[in-house]
């Protein structure tokens, strides 16, 4: 859900041009292909469990760089904090021999790899084939050969970890192939000897292509033959959108509720409904599960609604849902992805390494009164792990002021003079 003012709908402000919130930070620059950027807002209301107030970082820099190479070499090289993007467990276990001490995080991308029969197209009109199809996919093992771990989809993505059906259950649905049951089915629906359709792949890279040609294998053992044809994804979401397709394979967007998921896939006329699913009993389901207050009896209501797709209307058919890797250096706190849109955990990261080696005297301050320095420092130098970021520093720190240690790079932390720090992330060297 996106919160906005009345001004951004009355003609206040141009809502194109102008970006107006209450997050973390306020955005202040976004060159499309070349970096977006955020600094902190001042008047965040969220606070730590210590009572600091949120964010730490004082900016953020968000780099698009599309080249694998280029930016394995940014993240290794220090100039990237946070991987965000395509990354697999060959390419992982490279940046990890490379980069001391790295922090391997994981979480289950809350997209998921999805297939749409047409029931226009005369074989998918029938739900025997469909189930056929499902029965067919290995999808467990096409998971781990192909994305090298992950979770085996489902009409709510797995991500969604309460909303979406247990994993047994989910499994049980969709990741446990019945070749011979899939045969029967084909044979109950007047196909015993199979029959072709156009498979349509959106090419959102080698994984998915892979993904397609794994499937066309499943299928072609039960008699099925898909042939193949892959479309950049505007092409392809097109294709959806006019219904003139007979199996599309693409990505589903990344949905941060069940009702997304539900509504755009099953409510008739609804935008990623490509299937033209039009089914009375569901969408009264859809329409009722918005109404429940109670948490467990949503849930409840949640999972019968995925049962009652499995069992009467079987497309769209869920795939995978991808091990994603945010490998981050060691530097890098409080770093914990979330599988919303966007990088809500950014507002409780911080960067921790700085160190300080003195070089001639670091002397506590008499502290007479008040107006004494607490700290007087001659000749410091500031060292990054074995950087040296700045030398010969002399100063003196007041009671109830603040000190910044901020390197090339622009890392560092402050204190104010109290015994309490925050991190102040990348600065502007001032």
């Amino acid at each position: 859900m996106w919160i906005l003012p009345t001004e951004a709908f009355d003609g206040g402000y141009d809502r194109n041009t102008t970006v107006i919130g209450t997050g973390p930070f306020i955005l202040t620059g976004d060159e499309a292909g070349v970096a977006t950027t955020y600094v902190r807002n001042p008047s965040y209301f969220g606070h730590d469990a210590a009572g600091n107030q949120l964010p730490y970082l004082d900016a953020v820099e968000i780099t698009p760089i599309r080249d694998l190479n280029a930016r394995i070499i940014a993240f290794r090289s220090g100039q990237i904090d946070i991987w965000f993007g395509p990354l697999n467990l060959t390419q992982m276990a490279q940046i990890q021999a490379q980069v001391p001490g790295l922090q391997d995080i994981q979480t289950i991308s809350n997209t998921q790899t999805e297939m749409y029969l047409n029931p226009a197209f005369e074989p998918f009109s029938d739900i025997r084939v469909r189930q056929a199809i499902n029965m067919a996919i290995d999808r467990m093992a096409m998971g781990e050969v192909i994305r090298g771990g992950g979770a085996v989809g489902g009409v709510v993505g797995p991500a969604l970890s309460t909303q979406t059906l247990p994993d047994a259950e989910r499994i049980a649905l969709y990741g446990t192939p019945n070749a011979e049951r899939a045969r029967e089915l084909l044979a109950e629906a007047g196909y015993p000897d199979g029959f072709t359709f156009q498979f349509t792949l959106l090419n959102y890279g080698e994984e998915m292509v892979r993904e397609g040609e794994w499937i066309q294998q499943d299928l072609a053992d039960i008699g099925i033959t898909a042939e193949i044809n892959i479309v950049d994804r505007a092409a392809g979401m097109a294709l959806g959108r006019e219904g003139t397709f007979e199996a599309l394979y693409m990505v589903m967007s990344p949905f941060a509720e069940a009702d997304e998921y539900l509504s755009t896939h099953y409510l008739p006329g609804a935008i990623r409904n490509y299937a033209g699913v039009d089914d009375p009993a569901l969408t009264a389901m859809i329409e009722e599960q918005r109404t429940i207050g109670d948490p467990a009896a949503r849930q409840a209501m949640l999972w019968d609604i995925q049962r009652y797709i499995a069992e009467n209307v079987q497309t769209t058919l869920p795939g995978w849902a991808s091990l994603l890797l945010h490998p981050a250096h060691a530097r890098v706190q409080g770093w914990y992805p979330m599988m919303t849109q966007g990088f809500p955990s950014l507002r409780e990261v911080w960067v921790s390494g700085m160190s300080l080696a003195p070089v001639n005297t670091l002397s506590p301050a008499a502290q007479a009164g008040d107006d004494a320095p607490l700290l007087c420092v001659d000749g410091m130098a500031v060292r990054y792990g074995t950087l040296e970021v700045c030398s010969d520093i002399s100063l003196s720190v007041q009671r109830g002021r603040a000190l910044a240690l901020i390197g090339e790079f622009g890392f560092g932390q402050i204190g104010d003079g109290a015994g309490h720090h925050r991190p102040l992330g990348r600065g502007r060297g001032h």
